[in-house]
């Protein structure tokens, strides 16, 4: 049982957490780890903030150890952090080895003459904990430059990444003959065309330049397309009233609805590809 005493001392900086609330005494650190569930409370990092705390080891090696923690979990609110991450996890306290147990020394003992053999000992002692703080300090960095990297993504624009995990389509027209609805899969990942229609009607796509589909299109039969990364697929349009190509024919509007889903998450629902286009815009270019 930790005393009152041990648990209401304060940590050696405020820190803030994205699902605790901010955390400022070792007593609140305890609570934090018994509200974070088994599977994170058993991780190695966390194992050695518990056992340094039933030590009850000094304030500065656990707060040093529960922000490490903190961060390896990616629960660090950096935007909350009163001074750079650089500078908070510059270097771990004095004597804390990197397994997290205090490197505590062996009881005094009655003085003797140095030799040889206790100069040796002493100098691949010091080198062992330098060495150590070095693995501490690297640890620590390449745990802020991991929260850094995601707090960078994550403070990406909302459009930046929606337009990008979306198919691009546009209308293709090559000739008299040959009128397409061009998807591309621009993502890295498989993309489900679930559904395209038209309002109004007077233009349809087909799934194919087959009679068949040309025929399935025509009487409103439904189809899907399985996109792999990179592909580019043409979906053949298909004008119902061929007057309204004619160069005085009045102007004809209509839409293309794309639904579709990413192959990783069919289940989430995707916003549709919307194309406003005339059917006069179908009309091939001049020679």
């Amino acid at each position: 049982m930790l005393s009152p005493a041990y648990l209401s001392t304060k940590l050696t900086s405020p820190l803030p957490t994205k699902d605790g609330g901010t955390l400022r005494t070792i007593g609140e650190a305890c609570e934090y780890m018994a509200a974070i569930g088994k599977e994170r409370e058993l991780r190695p990092h966390w194992q050695q903030v518990r056992e340094l705390m039933l030590q009850e080891a000094d304030v500065a090696a656990v707060s040093w150890r529960v922000q490490l923690a903190v961060l390896k979990d990616a629960k660090l609110d950096v935007t909350a952090l009163s001074e750079p991450i650089e500078r908070w996890m510059d270097e771990p306290p004095p004597g804390l080895l990197s397994d997290g147990k205090l490197n505590v020394g062996e009881k005094s003992e009655p003085p003797t003459e140095p030799t040889e053999s206790n100069e040796r000992s002493d100098s691949d002692s010091k080198e062992e904990r330098h060495r150590q703080e070095e693995l501490q300090q690297a640890e620590a960095q390449r745990a802020a430059e991991e929260e850094r990297r995601r707090q960078k993504a994550e403070d990406k624009p909302f459009w930046d990444r929606f337009l990008a995990a979306r198919p691009v389509v546009s209308i293709a027209v090559e000739s008299k003959s040959h009128r397409f609805l061009r998807c591309k899969n621009v993502t890295k990942y498989d993309i489900m065309i679930k559904r395209i229609r038209s309002i109004p009607k007077t233009v349809v796509v087909a799934r194919d330049p087959s009679l068949i589909a040309f025929t399935d299109g025509l009487i409103g039969v439904p189809f899907t397309a399985l996109m792999p990364p990179d592909a580019t697929y043409d979906f053949p349009l298909i004008v119902r009233r061929g007057e309204l190509l004619d160069d005085n024919a009045p102007r004809s509007r209509f839409m293309i609805i794309v639904s579709w889903r990413s192959a990783r998450s069919i289940w989430m629902p995707r916003w549709p590809v919307f194309i406003w286009c005339s059917v006069q815009t179908l009309q091939p270019p001049e020679s």
